[in-house]
């Protein structure tokens, strides 16, 4: 499947890009159950829902439970652009959660208010995320489950092939 005629090949440009570097860690050594567990925590921390905080996020649960930083930060880029498009998903759900006002998405209502009035707006907006937070605490843990089940499987199938 082709994004452009004559452009890049979706398929192609995953499979060297994503699947590829990360297969390539279980021919290094790592085991199935590490490497789905990296895979599942860089997934569900690349969706947090603050921008330019996943990176480090992905690093310190890396540290803290002995995970592989490769995958984690492959997989955390992956999903730049879900991250990007779950941020009001999540803010919205924890605005409904808690009948909180729904801050609007739209950018250029967004440099509107801070330019009039900034410190309003990141108190309001501050409050949302905070929202959107908690929403992303009840919601992405059982599909970081779910994530890592499944990869788990993936991971022991490939890697029983390379034995």
């Amino acid at each position: 499947m082709q994004i452009v005629k004559g452009g890049l090949d979706l398929r192609n440009f995953l499979k060297s890009r994503l699947i590829q570097p990360l297969l390539n860690q279980l021919k290094q050594g790592i085991t199935p159950e590490k490497l789905a567990m990296s895979t599942a925590i860089g997934a569900t921390v690349g969706i947090f829902p603050i921008p330019g905080v996943t990176t480090s996020l992905c690093f310190i649960f890396g540290v803290f439970f002995k995970l592989n930083h490769p995958t984690l930060q492959v997989v955390n880029y992956a999903l730049t652009p879900v991250h990007f498009l779950m941020i009001p998903v999540f803010i919205r759900i924890g605005e409904n959660i808690f009948h909180h006002a729904h801050v609007p998405f739209n950018p250029n209502e967004l440099l509107a208010s801070f330019k009039e009035a900034p410190l309003q707006l990141l108190s309001q907006f501050g409050a949302s995320i905070s929202l959107g937070i908690f929403a992303w605490f009840l919601i992405v843990p059982p599909i970081g489950f779910l994530i890592y089940r499944l990869a788990l499987i993936i991971f022991r199938k490939r890697k029983s092939n390379y034995l």
